[in-house]
């Protein structure tokens, strides 16, 4: 290593963002708000920007499906679940993140490095689900881990 040129290798890299400039915390704390039927929000980082916008939020009965839907292979998407357990309708909320299948190595390197930021800004998460295969097995793998963080298989995402 060149001497000259350590502050350039040691130097550290600045992975704050700003969330609010296209109301992140506001899809979260829609979320989290026991009156409002969002079950789900995904947000993705915007080419190769600092910039985090919302892909996509819903609710109802089918809101694990559309959650689904929103999700591409070509981009990695960051967000928050909302599961209803059965006995005794306690509600849990769970980090997501999944990384498409077809996103390159630099843009994952690059897109991963904001995870922590961006999910820890939805607070008052139960658990965080990770998915790196993308769309392919989706379904099956988000029932999955949500059953395995819930501890029961009586759950809805409602």
């Amino acid at each position: 290593m060149n001497p000259e040129k350590k502050e350039l290798y040691g130097a550290k890299r600045q992975t704050l963002i700003d969330l609010e400039t296209n109301n992140i915390a506001a899809a979260w704390g829609q979320l989290r708000d026991d009156t409002d039927p969002c079950n789900w929000v995904l947000t993705v980082i915007d080419g190769n920007t600092k910039v985090v916008r919302t892909l996509g939020s819903g609710g109802g009965a089918d809101g694990l499906q559309s959650m689904q839907n929103a999700v591409t292979d070509d981009d990695i998407c960051f967000g928050g679940l909302r599961v209803t357990l059965a006995p005794g309708n306690r509600v849990k909320f769970f980090h997501v993140f999944v990384v498409g299948k077809d996103v390159s190595a630099m843009q994952k390197g690059k897109k991963i490095m904001f995870k922590n930021n961006i999910l820890g800004s939805f607070d008052g998460a139960h658990g965080e689900i990770n998915i790196t295969t993308g769309t392919e097995g989706l379904d099956e793998e988000l029932r999955r881990q949500i059953t395995s963080l819930a501890g029961t298989d009586a759950w809805t995402v409602a």
